[in-house]
């Protein structure tokens, strides 16, 4: 479920005390909405949060000269992991784990692709004799804002963003390091039950993380 970049807006003006927007426009509030949706996105891929998570669709790799994935998709943060079967094969349980390598091993070919490099944001094999299916788990990029009426699309992330996105706009424009800090400390707390949230939806076990207030210590002047 997603929500308008405005609903962020409009609670970032209260917590910044300026709910008409006079100082706080949508022209400066939106650049800290674009950080902290980078730094949300960070956090989900620290914690293997599944909001971020994606799969492709089968890609054909062909026999000799297929050596990197034809077309990886366009919001693609890092790739997680690969699966290959043989091209054709409409049997689900065909597909078999590549094994993720730093750099390809120094073989010929085989009949199976066996191996996979992410190298200069690319996936790269070493080929195989036959035709193979790919298809890949990834991390994809969270979609950023550009104005008030793109979507957002996490609402369980709303709260962590609009007391990010204010500490920012009070540090940096309203130059008021007090209210700064202490949006800071409300960001932290909701960061963090959005967090324990959704990993424990997939792990049932609580998130250990580092302390927001240490991680982003280079905000503070």
């Amino acid at each position: 479920m997603s929500i308008p970049a405005s609903t962020i807006i409009a609670s970032m003006g209260v917590m910044l005390n300026d709910v008409a927007q006079n100082l706080y426009t949508n022209t400066v509030l939106i650049p800290h909405i674009q950080q902290a949706v980078l730094e949300l996105q960070d956090e989900c891929v620290s914690n293997s949060v599944q909001l971020l998570q994606a799969e492709t669709s089968e890609e054909h790799v062909v026999a000799i000269t297929g050596t990197v994935l034809p077309t990886p998709p366009t919001d693609m943060l890092v790739p997680i992991e690969l699966f290959e079967r043989p091209w054709g094969s409409t049997n689900i349980e065909d597909f078999e784990p590549m094994v993720h390598k730093e750099w390809l091993p120094d073989e010929a070919q085989d009949t199976t692709l066996r191996w996979w490099v992410y190298q200069r944001d690319a996936i790269a094999f070493l080929g195989a004799t036959t035709d193979r299916g790919v298809k890949m788990h990834y991390w994809k990029l969270i979609t950023n804002i550009s104005g008030s009426s793109d979507p957002i699309p996490t609402i369980k992330a709303q709260n962590f963003l609009a007391f990010r996105g204010a500490s920012m706009a009070a540090r940096f424009v309203g130059e008021n390091d007090t209210r700064a800090d202490y949006l800071d400390s409300m960001a932290q707390m909701a960061l963090d039950k959005f967090l324990t949230i959704s990993v424990k939806a997939v792990q049932d076990q609580p998130a250990r993380r580092i302390p927001f207030s240490r991680k982003f210590r280079r905000y503070i002047r």
